[in-house]
């Protein structure tokens, strides 16, 4: 199958974006799904053509440097900081290291940025849920936290400028903890485990 027998199948004559894949398979499956009367080999067709286009738009879109709407530079106000920003994830695995504070996110918001503060210097902030610090002792230096409720405390994930970011958790938490034992955090809930 190629791409014009696959755009065919699928009923489409252009594709910008997976999006406009999934729409057309969706669309398609309404009617050719066995599941709504249709045949087991036309769905199968349609599965493949939107799994080559699907394929297709990753493959280029990973290799996107034009600010195209797969992929653009993010110029975030702050000179040399700044990064590639994908609009569309789906099909990458990613794996960010975490650890919980037992607070709400408003105040491991406030914890973080006492913590980054010790460690370096942040960059922007989104309270109560995204922190993006520069590290002075780290080459790498960005690091972005991401802070999401969790019953009753808080799972601060933590994503770097393409570097391993598991060995900045013990600098956050034991910059929290060094905080929290000195009397430097307010709050009557356990510091970060």
């Amino acid at each position: 199958m190629d791409r014009r027998q696959a755009l065919e199948i699928l009923g489409i004559s252009s594709v910008a974006v997976p999006d406009d894949v999934r729409t057309a398979r969706r669309q398609a499956a309404r009617t050719q799904h066995p599941d709504a009367g249709g045949d087991t080999e036309r769905m199968s067709l349609i599965n493949q053509a939107a799994d080559l286009l699907l394929d297709e738009l990753v493959a280029g879109s990973s290799s996107a440097v034009d600010g195209s709407s797969r992929s653009r530079w993010r110029d975030e106000g702050h000179g040399a900081v700044g990064r590639w920003q994908r609009d569309d994830w789906s099909g990458v695995e990613v794996d960010r290291p975490s650890f919980v504070i037992d607070v709400l996110p408003v105040d491991a918001f406030e914890w973080l940025v006492m913590a980054a503060r010790v460690l370096g210097q942040v960059v922007d902030d989104d309270p109560p849920y995204c922190l993006e610090v520069l590290i002075d002792s780290r080459p790498d230096r960005w690091c972005r936290l991401d802070i999401v409720p969790d019953a009753g405390s808080s799972t601060v994930s933590i994503t770097t400028s393409g570097h391993d970011p598991s060995d900045l958790v013990p600098l956050f938490v034991g910059a929290i903890n060094e905080l929290a034992d000195s009397g430097g955090l307010s709050g009557e809930a356990p510091p970060p485990s």
